[in-house]
């Protein structure tokens, strides 16, 4: 071989590898991008399982709290509204139950109280709220009236979890 012929090849060649190494570098880069979705898709998902766990954890612990009640049932409310509202009762009532986990339900109590003192209704929310299980104060709809000072048409939902 000549040193023309020798340096043709080393060019040829290093021509060569020039295109072999940007090929793979396309390929690598490419290659990189699908593990960085990947690895993106992945740590969402590992997100999203960590906060499954924390759910889980504070529901055993809800579960387990409830579980050591000696009373599993809330108060009824009939008797806290004769407690609070004597001789007044509830204008509009229903009462629902939806079974959560084997043993516990949750009742939701909705009533329309009409026109009442407002301390005896925050009497009444605190009493339902501190018994144990304690019912919870989910929404309540003041409207005001023109009669007496102090009092207005009042719409309570109430939310307790009930031991069967």
């Amino acid at each position: 071989m000549t040193d023309n012929s020798s340096i043709r090849f080393m060019r040829i060649c290093a021509a060569g590898a020039l295109v072999a190494g940007v090929f793979l570098s396309i390929g690598a880069r490419h290659d990189l991008e699908r593990g960085r979705v990947k690895l993106r898709r992945k740590l969402a998902e590992l997100e999203e399982l960590r906060g499954m766990e924390r759910r889980i954890v504070r529901y055993r612990g809800a579960y387990k709290a409830f579980g050591g009640l000696s009373v599993k049932r809330p108060a009824a409310m009939g008797d806290l509204l004769k407690r609070h509202m004597a001789g007044h009762a509830a204008e509009d009532s229903r009462s629902t139950r939806q079974n959560l986990v084997p043993g516990w339900t949750v009742r939701r109590q909705e009533m329309g109280l009409g026109e009442v003192s407002m301390d005896k209704v925050m009497a009444l929310v605190h009493d339902a709220e501190s018994g144990r299980p304690p019912w919870r104060l989910t929404r309540c709809i003041v409207r005001a009236t023109s009669g007496a000072a102090g009092k207005a048409r009042v719409d309570l939902v109430f939310e307790a979890l009930d031991g069967e």
